[in-house]
This record gives C-alpha cells, structure tokens and sequence, in this order.
C-alpha cells in the first residue's frame, strides 16, 4: 500500500483509466464520481481510486476502495 500511495502522489495517474462507460453505477452513485482509476496491487488485489481538484492548481487522488480479485471481478461484472 505504501509504494501504491507513493506512485500516485508522484503521478496521479499511474494507474489505469476506467472508461467512463465502465464505471460502475454502484460507485457513482456512492461516491459521485466521474472518473474512475485502478493501480494493481500484489497478489491480485486492487486499489480503486478517483481523480479531483480543488479548483486551483492542487490536484486530488482520493482512495475509494481497494479489494481482492473476486471482488473485482463481482463489483465489474466480470
């Protein structure tokens, strides 16, 4: 989780983009999203996070979730 949080702080978008028609309604409308990011994890699992900014310069990673590879595939439909 460490090395996860450290790459996107150097590069918010490391991960990779969710086309928008892919992400799921589920996390929309829980979080009331518009982009959808994914970095992979060891031994399957996935960290799942959104891409913001304040208004101004800052640019804003926020963590959704992160889940193993069952989950994944259930949250996505797979």
């Amino acid at each position: 989780m460490k090395r996860a949080f450290h790459s996107i702080e150097e590069d918010v978008f490391c991960g990779r983009n969710v086309k928008k028609k892919l992400i799921p309604k589920k996390l929309i409308e829980k979080y009331k999203i518009n982009n959808l990011w994914i970095y992979n994890l060891p031994d399957g699992w996935r960290l799942l996070y959104s891409v913001t900014s304040n208004g101004e310069i800052e640019i804003i990673a926020a963590v959704l979730d992160w889940m193993n590879h069952k989950d994944y595939e259930r949250l996505f439909g797979f």
